[in-house]
């Protein structure tokens, strides 16, 4: 995580690697799970509130499998105490 030096609202930058163990299903086929690797970068913003801190952030999430990819964007919101 990297913040970034801007008043009034904290702003920063996130990234990092792992492991992920993507599981597919489908009716009347046994799931499959297997490990990939994979990356993720994004942006977000903690807002000072009274007491506690908000946050909203969004993730570009990649992973790599078997010659293809599979690519998701959540967006979290929440505080922190």
């Amino acid at each position: 995580m990297y913040g970034l030096p801007i008043p009034g609202f904290s702003p920063y930058l996130i990234g990092g690697a792992g492991l992920y163990m993507p599981t597919v299903t489908a009716p009347g086929v046994a799931s499959v799970t297997e490990n990939h690797f994979g990356w993720n970068a994004g942006a977000g913003v903690k807002l000072p509130l009274s007491g506690f801190k908000a946050f909203a952030e969004a993730r570009y999430n990649r992973i790599s499998a078997n010659g293809s990819s599979m690519v998701f964007v959540p967006v979290t919101v929440g505080i922190m105490f």
